[in-house]
């Protein structure tokens, strides 16, 4: 995938409960984060992941926004503000752990999963619909490959 997608930036809506509207997202990205829409060659929002992806036309905007505004913005869902990641793709996979004991620390998890791969990022899920912003038990790895059994 990395080869198909190039100076592509990640903002990552997964911290909140709910998909945020395209007319907040779009508020977000010209407002909070002033994206020149002159540097951006191709913007998708991937819903299945509860994401926006924008490709810029250098690398070096890329690195640039996501140095710049890396979890420094936020967004109001139910007077919460919830500040979202944002980050390069960099070709590293997402790993879904399930049905882990609810009070287990990321860092455990990490040390048990870097023997997969070298760990990115690691964070809780939490209910999106029944149950809005509720931890659901479930954990996000973002890890570089190595073979997973």
């Amino acid at each position: 995938m990395k080869t198909f997608r190039q100076n592509s930036l990640v903002f990552d809506f997964n911290v909140m409960p709910v998909v945020p509207e395209l007319g907040t997202i779009q508020i977000f990205l010209q407002q909070q984060i002033k994206l020149d829409l002159s540097s951006v060659r191709n913007l998708q929002v991937n819903v299945s992941r509860n994401q926006v992806i924008i490709e810029t036309t250098t690398p070096d905007q890329a690195f640039a926004i996501a140095r710049d505004h890396n979890s420094k913005h936020f967004i109001v869902h139910a007077k919460k503000r919830f500040l979202i990641p944002i980050y390069v793709e960099d070709g590293a996979i997402e790993v879904k752990v399930h049905d882990l004991p609810p009070r287990m620390p990321n860092n455990i998890i990490e040390e048990h999963l870097k023997q997969y791969g070298e760990i990115t990022s690691i964070h809780n899920e939490v209910w999106r619909d029944f149950f809005p912003g509720i931890p659901n038990g479930s954990n996000s790895v973002q890890k570089w490959p190595f073979f997973i059994p």
